[in-house]
């Protein structure tokens, strides 16, 4: 697929596009509250649900989203050991939106069968926006399919190194009607 035809103007040979699919934000959307609505709808999903992803360990995020926006996500593999940072640089040369917990919690809600791709699926935000777990680590959200089924979502650390077959899920503002 052409790279122009998906709104990505970087070619980077660490990601490769894998998908892309439309995100409206409901109407009924509120930010403030959004990973406990998540929890309390979709928490039967998760085989494992980590209970750091609260609204206030998360209240940071860099981009609040509002009712009826509408955005385009893109599905990037990571082809090698990918840095955080080197992550951030990609996500920023392709206009990304950071939108984190929040983010990730209703790309699921809106389009799950997106997320049948193996691999952690993976929503950044700069490090000073995400919550610091007791030993001072970064912690990144991530959703992922479990084999035999079922859902997990957890948290990675920025610090460390992501792995060959994760996925950076790239938000992006989408002004067209959908």
């Amino acid at each position: 697929m052409n790279n122009k035809k998906i709104g990505i103007d970087v070619v980077d040979r660490r990601f490769k596009f894998l998908d892309t699919f439309a995100l409206r934000v409901p109407g009924t959307y509120n930010h403030s509250i959004q990973l406990a609505s998540f929890k309390k709808l979709d928490r039967g999903h998760f085989r494992y649900y980590n209970a750091e992803l609260t609204d206030l360990n998360y209240s940071k995020v860099s981009r609040i989203l509002l009712p009826r926006e509408r955005y385009v996500v893109d599905i990037f593999r990571m082809m090698t050991r990918v840095r955080s940072e080197e992550c951030l640089k990609f996500l920023e040369k392709n206009r990304a939106i950071l939108i984190g917990a929040q983010g990730i919690s209703l790309a699921w809600q809106e389009s799950g069968n997106m997320f049948l791709f193996s691999g952690r699926k993976v929503s950044f935000d700069q490090a000073h926006a995400l919550w610091v777990d007791p030993i001072g680590h970064h912690r990144v959200p991530f959703i992922d399919c479990c084999l035999g089924g079922g859902w997990r979502f957890s948290l990675g650390r920025f610090e460390d190194v992501w792995s060959e077959g994760d996925c950076l899920l790239c938000f992006r503002k989408r002004e067209n009607k959908f």
